[in-house]
């Protein structure tokens, strides 16, 4: 039984569930600063005397990309004190070096890629966390609401007596811990594959 239980009392689970829900932010930002960049970028291509200005845009875009999973790594190393991987910036011995070894990175794609694919990944994993706990919650209080004609399916209502409310209060305790077990084991694995290979 304390097994059962115990994602719900662990410090590291409610961890996961913070770091989840703030997804949903972190790929706005993520998303906002990258498509700018790429819209500039492109902008910028649309004339030949732009294209210098395209390939400055263009390097810098990936270069903060790195920076943006960088900056959220250092956050994270104290969230959770676990050593997580970085990408290592691209050195060179002028800025033309340096732009050509920034675009031959496939680390620099990757960390774009990544920084590009957290919006609709943030938006999933809110999405499903949100609205499965609320709905769990709402069923653990269906005894204060089962009378009132709220919950509908098919336009008829579904809780009509105590007895249904004990059903709908069971299958919500069940939820709340299904769920937790879901967050802890889904978060365990994303930390350990983000950290530092030692």
């Amino acid at each position: 039984m304390n097994r059962l239980l115990a994602p719900l009392f662990e410090i590291q689970t409610h961890k996961h569930s913070l770091y989840f829900i703030l997804q949903i932010f972190i790929g706005i930002f993520y998303f906002t600063v990258l498509v700018t960049g790429l819209s500039a970028t492109a902008g910028l291509a649309m004339s030949v005397i732009g294209l210098p200005f395209a390939a400055v845009t263009g390097v810098s875009t990936l270069y903060v990309a790195k920076k943006l999973w960088n900056g959220e790594r250092w956050l994270l190393n104290r969230f959770y004190t676990e050593d997580f991987f970085r990408f290592e910036t691209v050195g060179g011995d002028g800025l033309l070096d340096w732009m050509k070894e920034s675009f031959s990175d496939s680390s620099s794609w990757a960390a774009f890629v990544a920084g590009m694919l957290r919006l609709p990944l943030g938006v999933f994993v809110f999405t499903v966390l949100v609205v499965s706990q609320t709905t769990f919650l709402a069923l653990l209080a269906s005894p204060f609401y089962y009378d009132s004609g709220l919950v509908q399916f098919g336009g008829e209502a579904v809780l009509t007596s105590p007895v249904h409310a004990v059903i709908a209060v069971i299958i919500g305790l069940v939820g709340i811990v299904l769920s937790s077990h879901v967050v802890r084991f889904a978060g365990d694995r994303l930390i350990k594959a983000l950290r530092r290979p030692r």
